[in-house]
Formats: structure tokens, C-alpha cells, sequence
């Protein structure tokens, strides 16, 4: 059996089964004849090969599986744009997210002026209404001013001047009667 025959057998490349070859050259020499340029294995180096083949790891080319493959790499690339696409989703869903929560943020604080504002407010109002009774105390003390003024002027007025008060050309006062 021929090398180019035995890797067909065991469905290897042929430059597998020369590596085997090579690798246990001492043990095959004798068991290897060539006739021009193939190289002719006896029962033995069969056999011996068998066993050590057996054990290697084989690489088997099956031209069925090209189509395999080529629908295998469409569907690897579907599943890399699809995974590239679910990428940008969830970085526009967190770009989302951090806007939302800035604005969060924003709307927190607005509140917290606002809140601020409302409570200067109300201290404006009370001291305000503080200043409404304080002013609405001094008015009437001075309407009660002025009624005790107007009080003294008619008195004044209603009395006949004494000699003093003619010559001197001043009143005396009138709490004095």
C-alpha cells in the first residue's frame, strides 16, 4: 500500500502520515520499500502505523462541510452586527439614562430654590405684616395725637385771651385753666 493510499484509508494528509514516517523512522526503515518516486508500506508498517495513528489527532477534510462552515460564518457575522446593535441600544439607553437623571438632579434643585424662595417669602410677608400692625399702631397714635391737638385748639379758640396774651402776643397754654 502506497503512503498516498494509506492517508486516503485513514482520511489524513499525506504529510501527516509522512510525519509519522519521519518520527519512527528507526523502527519502519526495513519495513518501507519504494518503487520510483511512491513509497510502498508492508503489513507491518501498516499495522504499526495503525496503532500510532490512532492515537494522533487527525485532521479529516470533508468537503460537506464547506457549506457548514460558510452558513456557520453568515450566521456569526448576523450575530456579531446584531450583538454590535444591542451594544449601541444600551449605550443609548444609559447616554438616556444619565440625561434622565441630570435632569433629576436639575428638577431636585430647582425645587430646593424654589422651596428657598417660598420660605424668604414668608418672612417677607410676616415682616410685612409685622410693619402693617406696627404702622397701624402709630397711626392711631396719631390720629389720638391729633384728636387731643384739635381738642386743645378749639379750647383755644372758644376762650376769650387774657390781657397778658394780648399784650405779649403769645397763648398760654390751655392745660393750664
Amino acid at each position: 500500500m502506497t503512503v498516498t493510499e494509506y492517508a486516503t484509508l485513514k482520511g489524513i494528509s499525506t504529510q501527516a502520515v509522512s510525519n509519522h514516517l519521519k518520527r519512527y523512522k528507526r523502527e519502519l526503515s526495513s519495513h518501507i520499500k519504494m518503487r520510483g518516486r511512491s513509497r510502498l508500506l508492508d503489513e507491518f508498517a501498516v499495522d504499526f502505523l495503525n496503532e500510532k495513528v490512532t492515537g494522533a489527532r487527525i485532521t479529516v477534510y470533508d468537503g460537506t462541510k464547506d457549506e457548514e462552515i460558510k452558513q456557520l460564518q453568515a450566521e456569526n457575522k448576523e450575530l456579531h452586527q446584531r450583538l454590535i446593535t444591542v451594544q449601541q441600544d444600551y449605550l443609548q439607553v444609559q447616554k438616556d439614562f444619565l440625561n434622565e437623571k441630570d435632569r433629576a438632579n436639575e428638577l431636585e434643585q430647582a425645587k430646593l430654590r424654589i422651596e428657598g424662595a417660598a420660605e424668604q417669602a414668608a418672612e417677607k410677608v410676616k415682616n410685612l405684616e409685622s410693619a402693617a400692625e406696627q404702622a397701624g399702631a402709630k397711626l392711631e397714635q396719631a390720629e389720638a395725637d391729633r384728636d387731643r391737638a384739635e381738642g386743645k385748639m378749639e379750647r383755644l379758640q372758644a376762650r376769650r385771651l387774657t390781657f397778658k396774651e394780648r399784650i405779649t402776643g403769645r397763648l398760654q397754654s390751655v392745660d393750664a385753666e
